[in-house]
């Protein structure tokens, strides 16, 4: 996770890990355990796809929505003076590559928006969810989690609310995964 982007951990490796220490087994119903892959930019994603197949493929097919693939696509709240809120990916490409490589198409998309290092309470726009909806209109019948800041939640309902009730496929439910990151203040 940046800043630190290299390690001695390769995504081969851990999958290979995880597939053998069997955290996501066969015996596994819904409650199934979640391996979420964070990426953050489109070479990572691009030279992971056969690695990420290749552990899908040993999966039974029910258990791979357990597998999440997270990028920021879109820009989203924020965004001070001189902070760069541009996404590292290009949305519709990003999602073109999800959809058209199977097993890839049966995983979860935990797919969100940048937001503000130094504004953590901004909220979500409507702007920021019609054009997340927009995108999506594209792409009908897929497992769907988008990552929301906690600390935006509040001032940001009535935006997100349009997610939530789903009106672009009544066939899946989506869902909205809150996370938080400490700020450089909190790290000192």
């Amino acid at each position: 996770h940046p800043p630190q982007v290299d390690g001695d951990l390769t995504l081969s490796s851990l999958l290979h890990q995880v597939r053998e220490s069997n955290f996501q087994s066969e015996t596994a119903g819904a409650e199934a355990n979640i391996l979420k892959l964070d990426f953050k930019s489109m070479k990572a994603l691009k030279s992971s796809i056969d690695d990420v197949a290749n552990y899908l493929n040993c999966l039974p097919h029910r258990l791979r929505q357990h597998v999440w693939i997270n990028a920021d696509i879109l820009a989203g709240p924020g965004g001070g003076e001189g902070e760069d809120m541009q996404p590292k990916f290009e949305a519709v490409e990003l999602m073109n590559l999800l959809t058209s490589h199977p097993p890839l198409t049966a995983t979860t998309l935990s797919i969100g928006w940048t937001t503000s290092l130094t504004d953590i309470h901004a909220p979500y726009t409507s702007s920021n969810i019609d054009d997340m909806l927009a995108l999506l209109r594209q792409y009908p019948e897929r497992n769907i989690t988008f990552p929301i800041r906690a600390t935006s939640v509040r001032h940001s309902w009535a935006a997100l609310k349009k997610l939530y009730d789903n009106d672009v496929d009544k066939h899946h439910k989506w869902t909205l995964t809150l996370w938080w990151s400490l700020t450089s203040e909190e790290h000192k």
